[in-house]
């Protein structure tokens, strides 16, 4: 049974994965990827990168280089958001919704490379007030920030009763050329600094933690 801080989530998350008609999940003008004849594809403007997936491969091509991304390619529970400032992308995906754990991977382009950037270590290395297990905290980039220079992360336990801190979040603001996390800040500091870029799962991240605020 769903507990009240469940239902307000639920209720807060309605436009998330199991509505069709959402465009983005957590971070605002992201693409959600969905299945076409069995197969997904993605191109950025220009077609700097794209992405290909089908029953057997998930693939990330740019320059002649290629990712696999196939973990990633969860039709409906996937998000690709490009910055043509940074020449970038990244990619939210998640192995089953409200009841699964959300992920996040980043990619740099230049000139003929392709470079991951680990913000998820980046940001599992900063403090974070939860004893919940590493492996089931969900990571998510929510938005570039200054011109592609540094990305919006989100940590968040899962809103489920098993965890007694559900949906605990802090959001982190890492730079993109070293990885290193340059500022930590909670729900409503975040909100008041970028909420501009918030998609509808960050959004209800901040009205959850300003619910449970009040007396």
């Amino acid at each position: 049974m769903l507990t009240g801080k469940c239902l307000l989530i639920a209720a807060l998350l309605c436009s998330l994965p199991m509505a069709s008609s959402a465009r983005d999940l957590w971070a605002k003008n992201s693409e959600k990827l969905r299945e076409t004849d069995e197969t997904i594809d993605w191109a950025s403007p220009g077609k700097v990168a794209r992405i290909h997936a089908d029953l057997n491969k998930g693939q990330l091509i740019a320059h002649g280089n290629v990712v696999d991304v196939q973990s990633l390619m969860n039709p409906g529970l996937t998000e690709v958001n490009w910055s043509r400032e940074a020449n970038a992308l990244f990619i939210n995906s998640s192995d089953g919704g409200d009841v699964g754990t959300w992920s996040t991977r980043v990619f740099l382009i230049s000139g003929s490379e392709v470079h991951e950037e680990k913000v998820g270590e980046a940001v599992s290395k900063e403090a974070f007030p939860s004893d919940t297990p590493l492996e089931y905290i969900n990571v998510m980039s929510i938005g570039w920030i200054n011109h592609g220079s540094a990305l919006l992360v989100l940590r968040q336990v899962p809103n489920s009763s098993s965890y007694k801190d559900m949906g605990l979040a802090m959001f982190y603001l890492v730079d993109i050329k070293t990885a290193a996390v340059v500022e930590q800040l909670t729900p409503a500091d975040a909100a008041k600094k970028y909420r501009s870029i918030f998609g509808p799962g960050a959004k209800a991240v901040v009205s959850q933690s300003d619910h449970e605020k009040q007396p």
